[in-house]
């Protein structure tokens, strides 16, 4: 027994009773506390969603306010650079007209310098026409005595040919005949 007048089983049995309703308070408190959760979650999802689209739709706004600036600066741009394109291109067109226009001069001159010189070959063909037709005349002229001439040397030659070949056939005469006088001689000497 104890000082209050209670059995240590009773206390004990209080105290699991006591020990079972804070657990099912507990129990009812985790499953509340669950419940705010899976609310508050909910919650959240929701917020977090509805922000989402706004922020979407924010995005898409801006992106294409940002298109919508990026074309026209790229419009000024592009017209700035076609400006000064054109600008270039007609100065080049400029330089280009100047150039012909010195090339036309430069090539008038040239044309008159070459009818000039064409005019001066022309003549000068017509006289070497001229001289061709009076050295043809010549060359055949001439021809006719170098035949002739060529002729006389050939003739010349055969007549050297057959001089060195007599004179040839009379040395070896003359030759074997001074061997017999000399052997004849010799022969006599010995006599």
């Amino acid at each position: 027994m104890k000082k209050d007048g209670k059995t240590s089983t009773e206390v004990i049995r209080n105290d699991t009773e006591t020990l079972f309703d804070q657990s099912a308070k507990m129990k009812k408190d985790k499953e509340t506390f669950n419940e705010c959760i899976v609310k508050e979650k909910n919650t959240l999802t929701e917020l977090i969603e509805t922000e989402k689209v706004k922020l979407t739709e924010l995005i898409k706004q801006e992106k294409v306010k940002l298109t919508e600036l990026i074309r026209e600066r790229e419009i000024n741009s592009t017209e700035q650079t076609l400006n000064e394109q054109a600008a270039w291109i007609e100065k080049m067109k400029e330089t280009f007209t100047e150039s012909i226009r010195k090339e036309k001069e430069t090539l008038f001159d040239q044309s008159a310098h070459t009818k000039i010189v064409f005019n001066t070959l022309t003549e000068e063909s017509a006289w070497i026409k001229k001289e061709n037709k009076t050295l043809t005349a010549f060359i055949e002229k001439e021809k006719d005595k170098l035949i002739k001439y060529a002729e006389r040397i050939e003739q010349v030659k055969d007549n050297w040919v057959e001089l060195v070949r007599k004179t040839e056939n009379n040395f070896i005469e003359q030759t074997a005949l001074i061997g017999k006088k000399q052997e004849n001689l010799t022969c006599k000497t010995e006599q």
